[in-house]
C-alpha cells in the first residue's frame, strides 16, 4: 500500500451495455467480449499493477506508483483500444463494445474502502453521462 509520495490509484471498469450485448448476440459473444477485454488488460498494465474481475462485467485495478492524471491517461488509452475491438459474429457484422471507468486515489491502506466508494461513484457518473468515458472522483465531485 502507498506510503508518503507513493501514489496508488484504484479503478473500476464496467463493460457498457453488457446485458444488451448478451441478450442481442448471445452469451457466447458476451464471453468473447470478456475474454477480449481481459486480454487487452493483460497488455495494458504493468507487472506491479493488480487487476481482477470484480463481478459480472466489472473489473477492478490497483495502479501502483500512479497519480490520478496518469491513471486517467492509462485508462483512456485502454478505452480507445476497446473502441477498436471487433468481435466476430457468425453471419453478421462484427460487434463492438465500450467501457466506462471510475478512478480514485488510495491515500493509505486504511482508506481503501473509501477509494472503492469514490471510484464506484465516478463509474456511475460515467454511466449517467453517456458511458464510454473515464472519470476521476477526488471526494469533491467527479470530473
Amino acid at each position: 500500500m502507498p506510503a508518503a509520495g507513493y501514489p496508488l490509484a484504484f479503478c473500476l471498469i464496467d463493460i457498457d451495455n453488457f446485458k444488451a450485448l448478451n441478450d442481442t448476440y448471445g452469451h457466447n459473444i458476451g464471453d468473447l467480449a470478456l475474454v477480449a477485454f481481459a486480454d487487452l488488460m493483460r497488455h495494458a498494465f504493468r507487472a506491479e499493477d493488480i487487476f481482477c474481475r470484480y463481478g459480472g462485467e466489472e473489473f477492478a485495478i490497483l495502479l501502483h506508483h500512479c497519480a490520478l492524471p496518469d491513471a486517467r491517461a492509462v485508462l483512456e488509452k485502454l478505452r480507445h483500444r476497446v473502441q477498436r475491438l471487433r468481435l466476430p459474429v457468425p453471419d453478421g457484422q462484427p460487434v463492438r463494445f465500450t467501457i466506462s471507468c471510475g478512478i480514485a486515489a488510495v491515500a493509505s491502506p486504511h482508506q481503501l474502502q473509501s477509494a472503492i466508494k469514490l471510484a464506484d461513484e465516478a463509474l456511475y457518473f460515467c454511466k449517467k453521462n453517456g458511458k464510454d468515458r473515464v472519470a476521476i472522483n477526488t471526494g469533491s465531485g467527479c470530473r
